[in-house]
């Protein structure tokens, strides 16, 4: 809850040096913001970006049980033409985050053209990163 007021306020602050007035004018419509950033991240395994840096972003997920992250990548199969997809799994370094005390799973990738899958269970989600910006589908 503590974050999600603080990243309002965030919110609310840039909004008033973009377009002036008072920050607790934008507060309601930040609020409504900050939920809804904390909503998708809980849609998507808990998904948080850490830091882009030097060609390679950082991020952490929840550490749910049987949870499979892969890269996946289309190739064309040489004896019979048919595009095939392929998922090769990868995995991050299990952490502890200290604020909350959750267990959260860290990874490193480079900032590319490509998509990976995150499943457990039944859910499945697939975030592409294409030289730096991130969409989930």
């Amino acid at each position: 809850m503590k974050k999600v007021m603080v990243r309002a306020w965030e919110i609310a602050k840039g909004a008033q040096v973009r377009f002036g007035g008072k920050a607790k004018e934008y507060f309601a419509q930040a609020l409504t913001m900050a939920w809804k950033e904390v909503k998708e991240g809980a849609a998507n395994f808990g998904f948080a970006v850490v830091k882009k840096l030097n060609g390679s972003l950082y991020f952490v997920t929840e550490d749910v049980d049987g949870l499979i992250s892969a890269t996946l990548s289309v190739e064309k199969n040489p004896y019979n033409g048919k595009m095939i997809t392929k998922r090769n799994p990868f995995g991050g370094s299990r952490v502890v985050e200290k604020s909350t005390g959750k267990n959260m799973i860290y990874y490193k990738v480079a900032l590319g053209m490509y998509s990976i899958e995150f499943k457990a269970g039944d859910k499945v989600s697939v975030l592409d990163i294409n030289r730096g910006a991130l969409a989930w589908r």
